[in-house]
């Protein structure tokens, strides 16, 4: 049985998440030096150990455990100096920085030859580090700049222009809160290289446009409302019928902009469907009867849900730990007075910097729940 290589790492890492020596106005320029080479030292050794040990006589399946558990404890380690880094406050130590750079850079580069060297047992599903996704994050959004310009050239209509900048911008913002795939990291590269060929194209207009976005399942809330109404003119509710419905074409790769949202067609028949059922419903519904509707409202303003979702998340009232998940579940389901449309990136903001006259206003409702508990089920005697 294989067994770990990562502790030479694990024990590096340890040392430059903690060391005090170059924690000083002065700086230890050789004992910087040393930790530099130690981390590189260390990884140069478990590449070795790993190339021994793939190529040995393990069977397939014993390999594919030994790979992708390295692969999530490098990716586990990387994110862990990630943290460190970001946690950092002014005045930066001085050295510190450049080491926890430089120490994230070599895991990387580990990485990337796992990838390549053992492709066949190297999972493309499993997330990405928060190192690289930042760095996938701002090259995308130098892309799309550059996208930018070809768009105000074409002859499309500016609302789908919009739609789409203001889509990716939501989407990258959203890279800095939670990690890709791979598989999702080439899907974006594939996408931005097909529309950048697209609106080269001095024939490109509104409608290809709007086809290729659909078939490539950009499927952001904003684009999935664009086409239903502009595209599909699904903006007259009474005259739904099942033909409309079988119309909708199915989207030519199951990769999205959002990962974890439903593909452009799913969203489309779902939506048909609910609103047809909504409407032969509403024909049998008594008359006292409230309507039903597709996003909840609630009295709270974004940046309260925001908190009182934090809280619960924080206290582990949720099953699942995608904080993404989290978020893309209440902005699809909940509504505000100001807000018809919750987009993820209000929602992500106000979920990591709270205000604190909102933790009052949170405070005081839950001062009220916990006054109803105590008078309903634990009353003075």
């Amino acid at each position: 049985m294989l067994k770990s290589e990562l502790s030479h790492v694990e024990e590096c890492v340890a040392i430059i998440i903690n060391h005090k020596e170059i924690i000083n106005s002065t700086g230890d320029k050789k004992g910087k030096t040393s930790l530099f080479d130690r981390i590189n030292g260390a990884c140069a050794d478990l590449k070795q150990r790993m190339v021994s040990e793939v190529f040995g006589p393990a069977k397939d399946h014993v390999i594919r455990r030994y790979v992708q558990f390295h692969q999530a404890g490098l990716v586990t380690l990387s994110d862990r100096v990630f943290q460190h880094l970001r946690s950092v406050n002014a005045p930066l130590v001085h050295g510190k920085t450049d080491l926890l750079i430089h120490t994230l850079s070599a895991l990387q580069q580990l990485l990337d030859y796992i990838s390549r060297q053992f492709f066949t047992y190297f999972d493309n599903i499993h997330s990405i580090t928060q190192f690289q996704s930042d760095h996938i994050s701002n090259r995308l959004r130098t892309e799309t700049e550059l996208i930018a310009p070809l768009l105000e050239g074409a002859v499309i209509d500016q609302s789908l222009a919009e739609v789409f900048l203001m889509s990716m911008e939501e989407c990258l913002d959203n890279l800095r809160v939670t990690t890709i795939s791979p598989d999702q990291e080439r899907y974006f590269d594939r996408l931005l290289q097909l529309i950048r060929f697209h609106l080269e194209d001095e024939q490109t207009d509104t409608q290809s446009f709007a086809k290729l976005l659909y078939h490539q399942n950009f499927n952001s809330t904003y684009f999935e409302v664009w086409y239903r109404e502009s595209y599909l003119h699904l903006n007259d509710r009474r005259n739904l019928n099942e033909a409309q419905l079988l119309a909708i074409e199915p989207v030519i790769t199951a990769h999205g902009i959002y990962p974890h949202r439903q593909s452009l067609d799913v969203l489309l028949r779902e939506w048909i469907a609910s609103v047809s059922w909504h409407q032969f419903s509403k024909t049998k519904k008594p008359k006292n009867q409230e309507e039903i509707t597709d996003r909840l409202p609630l009295i709270l303003s974004v940046p309260q849900l925001a908190l009182f979702v934090r809280l619960c998340y924080l206290e582990g009232c949720f099953q699942i730990s995608n904080i993404s998940n989290i978020m893309r579940f209440f902005t699809d389901h909940f509504e505000t007075k100001k807000q018809s449309h919750i987009s993820v990136k209000s929602f992500s903001r106000a979920f990591y910097t709270s205000e604190q006259a909102t933790a009052a206003m949170v405070r005081d409702f839950l001062q009220r729940m916990i006054g109803v508990i105590d008078k309903t089920y634990f009353p003075k005697t």
